[in-house]
């Protein structure tokens, strides 16, 4: 919520949730039906005394949250 002053009069604006994007420009919509995350892959490790491990490399996914200001949610008081 964000309010703003104006003389005596204070407008407050509520936001609602728009989703969940795959850029911070809130572009294209992540679609949890279609959209999958990277692949988990795989490295060979040697650490020092010669000892040698599989280990998983996850990839970064980020997603932005989009919000909208609520057309009823402004408020004058």
């Amino acid at each position: 919520m964000t309010s703003y002053r104006c003389g005596d009069i204070i407008i407050i604006k509520k936001y609602i949730f728009g989703g969940w994007y795959k850029e911070p420009e809130c572009i294209n919509a992540w679609d949890f039906e279609t959209d999958t995350l990277p692949e988990e892959k795989t490295e060979m490790k040697e650490y020092s005394g010669g000892e040698v491990r599989e280990e998983a490399v996850y990839q970064e996914t980020i997603l932005y949250a989009k919000w909208e200001i609520d057309p009823e949610g402004s408020e004058n008081q």
